[in-house]
């Protein structure tokens, strides 16, 4: 089947990609890149996908990643079964630095994933106001302050809100009640950072553009370093290569791997969040550092993650693997 490549990630497809692991096995899956032109007025990367329909008990595929000219940048293998590929939706992973992906996959095996924290009822993640009409649920006063997804930058507020949602709808909202981290819903595959969050105070109401979790127990250090491993490269790293459309889809961020966040590891994340957000100089790297410690990673991992992220300047790379960096605990 040739295919265009969001079909292998975006939510509308999701029986398709489910019928095609309990039908078939993957022989192989070559991803070619939009500037490749394979066809006349498709600007879009494209998938040829080779199955075996009928075909049982094979559980490992093969994905071959080409450049524009036709030549075989990078092949990796995936796991092709129901239970390797269930959790994240049937994604499959299709784009840039998905080889990466598979490693750290393999690697974070043995870690909880963001969806357990929500089953355990230690965090709450969802939306909250739908902004389809919104100016009719908006006010210019009030004592709920409206935020979108256009406002929110990472680690900070870009526009502060001059628009307030209604009592009558606001007070319906039980999350409002609580101190959130927010990241948006739409970030451009094209982008440097996929994942674009900060920290908004109780008392305001998101709009459907961005995402909200918050620590059920009220937690602040919980709060603060779910944050920072939401924001870090080596969760974000996880996300944007199984993610082929602009949207940051909850299903994608609820299969990605956390590390185990005890009383000591939740103290150094949440000095580490503190920092990004308080936009000291240095604290986006040191973030980094110390999210990929908590995942286990040393200096050489991290160079395999930073390799998700073709946009990063030479200077930001020497910055994340500085070896003084990595000196201390």
């Amino acid at each position: 089947m040739v295919l265009p490549a969001t079909l292998m990630g975006d939510q509308a497809s999701v029986s398709l990609r489910r019928c095609l692991v309990q039908r078939s096995a993957l022989v192989d899956l070559a991803v070619h890149p939009s500037e490749a032109r394979l066809f006349d007025r498709v600007d879009q990367p494209v998938v040829v996908a080779c199955m075996r329909v009928g075909a049982h008990g094979g559980t490992v595929g093969t994905v071959r990643h080409f450049n524009k000219n036709a030549s075989v940048r990078v092949e990796h293998s995936i796991d092709w079964s129901e239970r390797g590929l269930a959790a994240s939706d049937y994604a499959l992973p299709v784009a840039h630095g998905s080889e990466a992906a598979a490693h750290l996959t393999r690697a974070f095996a043995g870690l909880p994933l963001f969806s357990m924290l929500e089953g355990e009822g230690l965090i709450w993640a969802g939306r909250e106001l739908d902004e389809t009409r919104v100016a009719e649920k908006l006010s210019a006063v009030g004592a709920f302050p409206f935020i979108k997804g256009r406002m929110v930058s990472r680690h900070e507020i870009v526009e502060q809100p001059s628009a307030f949602v209604k009592p009558e709808l606001a007070e319906k909202i039980r999350s409002a009640a609580h101190r959130r981290l927010v990241w948006r819903d739409v970030a451009r595959a094209s982008s440097k950072r996929r994942m674009i969050g900060t920290v908004i105070p109780a008392g305001w109401v998101a709009g459907n553009s961005l995402h909200v979790a918050y620590a059920t127990d009220g937690d602040e250090e919980r709060l603060l370093a779910v944050y920072a491993v939401l924001m870090s490269m080596v969760f974000e790293a996880q996300v944007r290569t199984r993610l082929s459309t602009g949207h940051m889809s909850l299903g994608i961020i609820r299969s990605a791997r956390v590390p185990k966040l005890d009383k000591r590891m939740r103290q150094r994340l949440g000095r580490a969040a503190r920092s990004a957000l308080s936009r000291e100089p240095g604290a986006e790297h040191r973030l980094e550092v110390e999210t990929a410690r908590a995942y286990g990673l040393d200096r050489d991992a991290m160079g395999l993650v930073l390799g998700c992220f073709p946009k990063l300047t030479r200077s930001e790379v020497d910055a994340i693997l500085a070896p003084a960096a990595w000196s201390g605990r």
